[in-house]
Order: structure tokens, then C-alpha cells, then sequence
């Protein structure tokens, strides 16, 4: 697995590097200066928080999870449009370029 945060101190330090390392991880950090690598999984994420976990109260973690999961795989991935692919879902943009790569071949 690959933890990837942002330049913060926190994330900097040795502590917290131990710990990733440990737990079988492998560490990466955004470039100096650019926010954008991590800006569309924290847009999705955020977007996660305010849509879904207000509503539901689930009875335990297995629970939250799989209504995580489900709203990921049956609504993010195959209906939200997304701004930096070009107003379409991720499982329509990917088709596409699978489409392109195929037909280029």
C-alpha cells in the first residue's frame, strides 16, 4: 500500500515514517509547492463526508465500510462527473481511454 499525504511536518516526521514503514507501507509526499497531487482524492473524499456520513447512522464499522464502498463503486465511479476529467464519471473516462489505447494499436 501507499499512504501519500502532503508536505505537513506531521506527516514529516520520523514517528509517523516509522509507523507507515511498519505497517507495511510505502511513504510518498505531494512535490514542494503543488497541491494538485493529492487535490482530487480530497475533493472526492470531502465530497464523501458531506453527501453520505451525515445521513447515515451506522450500527458498527463493518457496516460503515461496506456503505463506503457501495457509494464508491455504484455512484463516485460510475455516475459523478468530475471537473478534471472533463465533466464524466472515472468508469467513463477510463472506457474512454481504454477505447483510445486500443484503437491505436
Amino acid at each position: 500500500a501507499i499512504h501519500h499525504t502532503d508536505r505537513g511536518s506531521q506527516y514529516a516526521s520520523r514517528a509517523y515514517r516509522e509507523r507507515i514503514a511498519k505497517a507495511g507501507m510505502v511513504a510518498r509526499m505531494s512535490r514542494r509547492g503543488d497541491c494538485w497531487d493529492n487535490a482530487v482524492a480530497e475533493s472526492v473524499f470531502g465530497t464523501l463526508e458531506q453527501e453520505l456520513v451525515p445521513k447515515t447512522p451506522w450500527r458498527d464499522l463493518p457496516a460503515a465500510r461496506h456503505a463506503v464502498s457501495a457509494d464508491i463503486h455504484r455512484y463516485t465511479n460510475t455516475q459523478r462527473r468530475h471537473s478534471t476529467l472533463g465533466q464524466v464519471a472515472p468508469a467513463v473516462y477510463e472506457a474512454r481511454h481504454h477505447a483510445a489505447v486500443m484503437a491505436a494499436t
